[in-house]
């Protein structure tokens, strides 16, 4: 038998060890590496938590909530590739890094999250994402709009489509600030769009303040932000001038039209529409201008927030406020009757005026 000396050991066992590192240094140079579209879209900061009663940053990006359905691209890796739908309990299951929590992200940061957690596995990952449906998000909206309540809003409805969007986004479109308002049917003459408060149920409460005036005046869109599921709107009141009214009634969040009741003296009597910059001289000519008979000096009756009935006398022709939902305007005949004998003509519940 013959003998080998330990040091012929070592070198054989070193030349090995050499061997075998070359071998896995070209298998990972050989590795195919494929460098994906971004996918998610412009990458904007982190929304960070407020504590509650301050005012927190807005994004204008989409949040993940369960339910979205998404795709996870890894190049060079179609095992750890395909489409995943976000579980009620806020995450996907990736093969090899196990449950991603992503609820609450953007889909620039989940593409941050999941790389971090492949990093164990995979030498630099690259990573993309897209969105292929959103879940429906549910929302409050109270305060000053036509139908207040809670609502559930599909994000993918053709009416919250850009049909001039192209690509991976084309069937999505965030639902905003005012894109609430108009699905709540539009917002009162009275309302204060300057101070909308969001409040948002989360691991920490939020509360933040919206300006819609410079969206509404100049078209920025970074003053509308996105909405997440849970979020309240309110829009509280405010006594607005007569420009501020006329431009909030003029805009894309102001109601297409209101319906209000003209009785009495008028060619075609009865409940109609009417746009909500109108005012009671625009009413009547919509219900067929004034009878042969009408007195000129007619009776508008509005009941106001606290559940009062107001009267106002104006005269036709009169560049009066614009009217509120639900107004009723009676002109009365000349020298004939008063204002209650023609409202008892038309309700049957006199006495309530009496």
């Amino acid at each position: 038998m013959r003998y080998v000396s330990p040091g012929i050991y070592r070198s054989v066992a070193l030349s090995v060890t050499v061997l075998l590192t070359g071998l896995s240094t070209v298998a990972i140079a050989q590795q195919p590496t494929l460098t994906p579209q971004p996918i998610s879209p412009t990458p904007t900061t982190p929304v960070p938590s407020a504590p509650l009663g301050q005012p927190a940053p807005q994004s204008t990006e989409v949040t993940l909530k369960p339910g979205d359905r998404i795709q996870v691209g890894v190049a060079g890796f179609p095992d750890l590739s395909g489409e995943h739908i976000i579980l009620p309990d806020g995450t996907i299951q990736l093969p090899m890094a196990g449950l991603i929590s992503v609820r609450g992200l953007t889909p620039t940061q989940m593409n941050a999250r999941i790389s971090e957690a492949l990093l164990p596995y995979v030498r630099r990952p690259q990573v993309a994402i897209a969105l292929l449906s959103l879940s429906p998000i549910r929302i409050t909206v109270s305060g000053e709009v036509m139908r207040p309540g809670p609502y559930a809003i599909n994000p993918a409805d053709p009416q919250n489509r850009d049909a001039n969007s192209e690509g991976r986004f084309a069937n999505i479109s965030p639902i905003t600030v005012s894109d609430a308002l108009v699905i709540a049917g539009g917002i009162k003459p009275s309302a204060d769009l300057r101070s909308i408060t969001i409040r948002r149920a989360g691991r920490f409460n939020q509360t933040m303040t919206v300006n819609l005036w410079p969206t509404l005046q100049e078209g920025e869109l970074a003053a509308d932000p996105v909405l997440q599921d849970g979020d309240e709107i309110v829009v509280p009141l405010v006594a607005l001038s007569p420009t501020d009214r006329q431009t909030l009634l003029s805009s894309t969040v102001a109601p297409e039209g209101i319906a209000v009741q003209v009785a009495g003296e008028v060619r075609n009597p009865g409940q109609l529409v009417v746009a909500p910059t109108a005012g009671v001289s625009q009413a009547i000519a919509a219900a067929g201008g004034l009878t042969q008979q009408a007195n000129r000096r007619v009776e508008l009756l509005r009941v106001n927030a606290e559940g009062q009935l107001v009267q106002q006398t104006v005269n036709f022709g009169d560049i009066t406020d614009p009217l509120n939902a639900g107004d009723l305007i009676v002109v009365r005949r000349r020298g004939s009757e008063g204002l209650l004998d023609v409202i008892g003509r038309l309700l049957p519940f006199r006495f309530l005026f009496d």
